[in-house]
């Protein structure tokens, strides 16, 4: 088989970076089927950008995630350390 008719049948079967994007999305909201989990795992390997989108995805969710944690906690850092951290910083700055 000629490495042009291997390229031909790899686009067919392996989704696009597009459709990867939307199935990276769609499998943190849920269970994705195992050729799902397939294609994402395959598609990945050999995409650097892919890899590099799913990374932020994963960052962002996180970070939601522990916003919303603290929220839920109740309120704030207290007036006092709030104060005192900012002076901290304001020194550490000046230093630079």
């Amino acid at each position: 088989m000629k490495s042009s008719s291997i390229a031909h049948l790899m686009k067919r079967v392996l989704p696009s970076c597009e459709e990867i994007t939307g199935l990276l999305s769609d499998a943190m909201d849920g269970k994705p089927s195992s050729f799902t989990r397939w294609k994402i795992r395959v598609h990945l390997a050999m995409c650097r950008l892919c890899r590099r989108y799913d990374h932020q995805l994963r960052l962002i969710r996180r970070g939601a995630s522990l916003y919303a944690e603290t929220e839920l906690k109740g309120p704030g850092l207290p007036e006092a350390l709030k104060a005192q951290l900012k002076r901290f910083l304001a020194e550490k700055t000046n230093l630079l």
